[in-house]
């Protein structure tokens, strides 16, 4: 059974529709059909999020007008749209971090409650996001040059002499899913840990798809951290995705809707069905973990094998300025 370090217990937000009143929720998706559109800022980038927003639509015959963008440069229009008071947005959909701090700013805020949000298995907080997925990193191995003997069992093992030069690591200068194993790592093994890897001098990218295909090429015998839903899509290659003993890397996927929603009923709507049971196996297929109750046996075996039950951690926006700062340090920046 998928095992979460996250509380089950959820706390109960301030209700516009309360759980159980069917006559308020219909209300609301008459008022979203009417809307007609909705506008989602961020969201996953692939396949599964295609298809959730095309069964949407479908579904409610509401028009999903989707950008998509580097982190940093949606939160520049992010805070320009609402500096300026233009109004465009209804969703966020993106790291927990990003939407904690948004949050905070008074930027976004947590949707009134919704009928799906009674499946979640991860704990809700006030006055933030609703959790919508999580992604979980490993390590991509060549298995033509990498033999059984030298696949990273520990995430120490990266610091043999042995993958000095043929590593590629993700820049954890630029943030994402770099900067949470960062933290992580620094959390549970210590700086040192930093210090050791930053010496052997590992390639530093922010292109994480060429990094796999690289990596698939013989260019690169490993590449970390790597996410599962991208290691699915490389069946028949000479590559592994492995999780070290002492768990895997993650970032929770939240959801939230922007201050002034031009499309408020659409935007509650939207976020339910991010939380559908077809959403969530959508994203279960694809490689990242359902936020849901009751899916663990019906994902793909191929993908259930896979999909981690132990957790090293993740970036946390309390010490992401700091963990930045050592990053720079380290690497040279």
């Amino acid at each position: 059974m998928i095992k979460y370090l996250v509380s089950i217990a959820i706390t109960a937000l301030t209700a516009s529709v309360a759980l159980g009143d069917e006559a308020g929720w219909e209300r609301t998706v008459t008022a979203a059909k009417k809307e007609g559109s909705v506008v989602l800022y961020g969201g996953l980038a692939g396949a599964e999020q295609e298809e959730i927003i095309r069964n949407f639509e479908r579904q409610y015959g509401i028009k999903v007008q989707w950008f998509q963008a580097r982190q940093s440069e949606t939160n520049t229009r992010i805070r320009s749209e609402q500096a300026a008071g233009r109004y465009v947005a209804d969703v966020l959909q993106s790291a927990k971090v990003v939407v904690d701090g948004l949050a905070e700013e008074g930027i976004v805020s947590s949707p009134s409650e919704i009928p799906n949000q009674h499946q979640l298995r991860i704990a809700v907080q006030p006055k933030q996001g609703l959790p919508t997925l999580m992604l979980t990193h490993g390590i991509l191995v060549n298995t033509d040059l990498v033999s059984a003997d030298h696949v990273p069992k520990k995430w120490s093992d990266l610091l043999d002499p042995y993958w000095r030069g043929k590593v590629v690591m993700d820049d954890p200068t630029a943030g994402g899913a770099a900067i949470g194993l960062f933290e992580a790592a620094y959390e549970k093994f210590g700086k040192q840990f930093w210090i050791t890897l930053a010496q052997s001098k590992p390639d530093l990218t922010v292109n994480n798809r060429e990094a796999e295909r690289q990596v698939a090429r013989g260019e690169y015998s490993a590449y970390f951290p790597h996410m599962l839903s991208y290691a699915l899509k490389l069946d028949g290659l000479p590559v592994k995705w492995v999780v070290p003993s002492e768990g895997a890397i993650f970032a929770q996927f939240d959801a939230a809707v922007f201050k002034n929603s031009p499309h408020p009923n659409a935007a509650l709507v939207f976020i339910n069905y991010l939380l559908d049971k077809k959403s969530q196996l959508a994203y279960g297929n694809g490689g990242y973990v359902p936020v849901i109750n009751g899916l663990e046996n019906e994902l793909n075996p191929s993908v259930r094998d896979l999909v981690p039950t132990k957790f090293l951690g993740t970036s946390t926006r309390e010490r992401y300025p700091f963990m930045i700062s050592e990053a720079k340090g380290l690497f040279g920046k």
